[in-house]
């Protein structure tokens, strides 16, 4: 079970509420949405950090916990009577008669069809997409379980994410932790990560500067130059579904959707994207 949550909140860095409430009125208006133009006092009721000034909320968006997405898709994909082969790095690629032959540490596999969804992450394996993928490093903390004063600063429990360049996001935990994630870099282990993103965190919530940090992570999002996911047919029998920016938890399922449809009843949609 992947349990979701309702809800999410744009909140803006940025003194123009007149225009915000005409984009949330315009995609309301061509495409059907239901978003709500929040002002800085209605924004504040809920998150009250002094960075922000307005935002929106859309009460159709929501947020889940992409692990227990992704252990849902496998259990799926085993049902149907996929194999999955975890801790087995593909370390080359070549084309052979009747397919493509991928090296592994321990043996190699001869597939009809290939489909790279590696994004930046090792091995590089095809070099025109490692040329093509340029890695951007992001973070995350957790912090300890908020009690006390600590408890009382959010007081929502939808997703929130801000319109910064580098984009601050965030969500309480069922356990009454936060999750804060933010930033962007080329350094994957930055020094003293769990503090300068503690000190991210005290610049939109003050009354946090003191939370204790439990867990401090990075990831790699793998970008391309366009700005655009990477859909096509390379060759023939080998595909890429890679680069979707940061945006990789709805739109990875599209390319993938798109792909297989593309492999199994020759649809050609995925051109669209050429």
């Amino acid at each position: 079970a992947c349990e979701r949550v309702s809800g999410v909140v744009i909140a803006s860095w940025f003194d123009d509420g007149a225009a915000l409430a005409a984009e949330v009125a315009e995609s309301n208006r061509r495409y059907g949405m239901r978003l709500e133009y929040w002002d800085r006092a209605r924004l504040r009721r809920d998150y009250p950090s002094p960075r922000y000034w307005d935002g929106m909320f859309d009460p159709e968006g929501f947020h889940l916990d992409p692990f227990a997405l992704l252990r849902g898709y496998a259990a799926a994909a085993e049902a149907m009577g996929a194999r999955l082969y975890e801790r087995t790095p593909a370390t080359s690629l070549r084309r052979v008669a009747g397919g493509w032959r991928l090296a592994t540490p321990e043996g190699e596999v001869i597939a009809d069809r290939v489909v790279l969804c590696q994004s930046a992450y090792p091995p590089r394996i095809l070099r025109s997409v490692a040329r093509a993928t340029l890695p951007v490093f992001t973070y995350v903390i957790v912090t300890a379980p908020l009690s006390g004063a600590h408890a009382e600063v959010i007081r929502a429990p939808y997703a929130v994410y801000d319109n910064r360049f580098a984009t601050g996001y965030y969500r309480l935990l069922v356990d009454g932790r936060l999750l804060w994630g933010g930033r962007i870099s080329t350094r994957e282990r930055p020094h003293d990560l769990a503090e300068t993103m503690r000190r991210d965190l005290a610049l939109v919530y003050p009354q946090l500067a003191d939370v204790g940090v439990d867990y401090a992570w990075s990831g790699r999002m793998g970008f391309a130059r366009h700005k655009m996911p990477l859909i096509r047919e390379l060759a023939p029998g080998l595909w890429v579904n890679s680069c979707f920016g940061g945006h990789g938890l709805n739109t990875t399922t599209l390319g993938g959707e798109l792909v297989a449809s593309a492999l199994a009843a020759d649809d050609r949609r995925w051109q669209l994207l050429a």
